[in-house]
């Protein structure tokens, strides 16, 4: 029972937050009944000691030695922490980048400075220019930067998808790391290198939201629900499942969905992964949900995850990128773009001793956050989407 009898300048941190009796002014008829209330283990019902437990019977608990000590234990311990994130290192970069003017023939207008089409309108012209030769379809990566045309692709090459829009006899070649250490150019460096990873993705035949700059999984082409197998003991993840109502019957489809993208930080380069979820009408991208249904769909989903969910989901996506092997390969023009398949990780020298856990184990037994819960109270409820814009994550 902490009394307090003189006027302290500092009161220790295992007594600071406990209802002290005040004696510093001479024992007041209020003080002492309460200190003898405390010895007779009475408490009173309008008082109650901060920062301890009191019992059914008015006495303190034994576990307010917890309470008192709380300051003190909630300090780290001096150990070796390792913390996993949700980056994914860049091993290597494209080491080149492809400069050349756009062909003099599409510009419009007369003049020192002629128009010349946008990207849109290029991207356009090589496709016309495929069709027309009979050659498979492809899109090149690349941007228009003023009268040029910037990519990863070699531009000197005859036979070079960008040809039909490039003067390809004044194609040079510039120094990656050159342009990674200009902010104006590092921007446009860091577009086309997302542009490749996009296009990487297509080709895992994920869909891309332009509103929420999100990738999903879409049902299969026969319509059916789409399973992907990643873990050498769990069972398939369902990326892409139909939601049922009370009578079973499917109204809605949910999806496993993340926000990729690269970004640079503290001069490294990384994989940037956010997961979230994404609910449809039939599947397709044309018929993502919005509106006030959206919110407490995602809510009861996401709302649950903890630092195994995200860690769980991070690996994910790493096997989703690599297709299960590492390093993961990443088309850039005729380069390659190169991603560690393991997240970064980072060791700092506080920690909570004792508290040791073997991570891939835990990934291995960790129930699917995507198949822990299915909402049937939720069918029925028509979104009025019109009413918000609510983001699902």
């Amino acid at each position: 029972m902490p009394i307090l009898v003189n006027h302290c300048p500092y009161i220790p941190a295992l007594l600071r937050d406990l209802n002290m009796i005040d004696l510093r002014d001479g024992p007041s008829e209020r003080e002492f009944r309460r200190l003898v209330d405390l010895l007779r283990g009475v408490t009173p019902s309008d008082r109650r000691p901060r920062g301890q437990l009191v019992r059914a019977d008015g006495r303190l608990s034994g576990e307010t030695l917890y309470a008192e000590r709380s300051t003190v234990l909630g300090e780290p311990d001096i150990v070796e922490e390792r913390l996993v994130g949700n980056l994914l290192p860049l091993r290597r970069l494209p080491g080149r980048l492809w400069i050349a003017p756009i062909s003099r023939n599409l510009g419009k207008g007369s003049g020192p400075t002629p128009a010349f089409p946008s990207r849109r309108e290029l991207q356009g012209i090589i496709k016309q220019y495929r069709e027309e030769n009979d050659l498979k379809p492809f899109s090149p990566v690349f941007l228009r930067h003023g009268d040029r045309i910037v990519t990863f692709h070699r531009l000197s090459a005859p036979n070079n998808p960008l040809a039909p829009i490039v003067e390809s006899h004044s194609a040079r070649f510039e120094s990656s790391p050159d342009w990674a250490q200009d902010p104006d150019q590092r921007r446009l460096f860091t577009n086309l290198l997302n542009m490749c990873l996009q296009r990487h993705l297509f080709r895992k035949e994920l869909v891309y939201d332009r509103d929420k700059g999100r990738y999903f999984f879409p049902p299969l082409r026969s319509g059916e629900e789409r399973p992907i197998k990643w873990r050498k003991r769990g069972k398939p993840r369902t990326v892409a499942k139909q939601l049922l109502d009370r009578e079973k019957r499917p109204y809605r489809w949910r999806h496993t969905a993340a926000r990729l993208r690269i970004t640079s930080l503290g001069g490294s380069w990384f994989v940037h992964i956010r997961p979230t979820i994404v609910f449809t009408r039939d599947g397709s991208v044309d018929s993502i949900l919005k509106g006030s249904i959206v919110g407490p769909l995602a809510t009861k989903w996401l709302g649950r995850e903890r630092n195994i969910h995200l860690a769980y989901h991070t690996y994910f996506w790493a096997h989703v990128l690599g297709d299960g092997e590492t390093p993961i390969w990443i088309r850039a023009g005729e380069q390659r773009l190169v991603v560690d398949g393991e997240p970064l990780e980072v060791e700092v020298g506080r920690g909570i001793a004792w508290d040791n856990t073997n991570l891939e184990t835990e990934l291995e037994e960790a129930e699917d956050p995507d198949e822990e819960l299915e909402f049937e109270e939720a069918a029925g409820v028509e979104a009025d989407e019109g009413v918000s814009n609510a983001d699902n994550d």
